[in-house]
């Protein structure tokens, strides 16, 4: 199994949808990016996605040292351009 770098999207909607347990049987040592938690972290206490962050034991949060490269100039999104940061420098991780 490949290590994933999750972006917020995809945790939301598969935490809404009840489906987040399936993420460690799919991938190895999932994490999300500093930026990506901090914007679920803005969401409503209530949200699925919201409660989960305070209670896995397989997802990892990271964050970048140092801060990001270029790719920012994408205008992305903070979380989606450190998603990708993160994927650029650890070759062999999926981005999702």
């Amino acid at each position: 199994m490949k290590t994933a770098v999750l972006n917020a999207s995809p945790v939301i909607i598969l935490a809404r949808a009840g489906f987040l347990e399936l993420v460690p049987k799919l991938v190895s040592s999932p994490v999300i990016p500093r930026a990506v938690a901090t914007e679920i972290k803005a969401g409503r206490a209530e949200d699925p996605a919201f409660k989960f962050l305070g209670s896995p034991s397989w997802l990892t949060v990271v964050d970048l040292n140092p801060a990001l490269s270029p790719l920012a100039i994408w205008r992305l999104g903070q979380g989606e351009s450190e998603v990708l940061e993160y994927a650029r420098r650890n070759p062999g991780t999926g981005a999702r």
